[in-house]
């Protein structure tokens, strides 16, 4: 979100930009951020399923070359510190207004 206001607010190139962190985070880091937000979970884990295998894009990593080749200097949140904004956002019920 502050991506977009930040393109608004200075009239940025239009464009596709890449907007993640530019650092990646395995699906055990993620979980153990939202158990951490929530306060409670556990990790039960499972078999891949067949069907899936092949076809399934298991790491990413966002390259913001685009973006700061735009101009944005903000920097990202933490991913831990982001999980647990979000999981507050969603508790109080999941609306955002400009200027709040």
């Amino acid at each position: 979100m502050n991506v977009n206001l930040w393109f608004w607010e200075n009239g940025a190139p239009s464009g596709i930009y890449n907007c993640g962190t530019g650092e990646s985070h395995t699906y055990n880091e993620v979980a153990r951020a939202v158990i951490a937000a929530m306060g409670k979970g556990e990790i039960a884990y499972r078999d891949f399923p067949e069907v899936l295998k092949g076809k399934y894009q298991n790491y990413t990593q966002a390259d913001r070359t685009h973006l700061e080749e735009a101009g944005y200097d903000q920097g990202f949140h933490k991913m831990e510190d982001a999980v647990k904004e979000y999981v507050a956002f969603l508790d109080q019920g999941g609306y955002f207004t400009y200027g709040d």
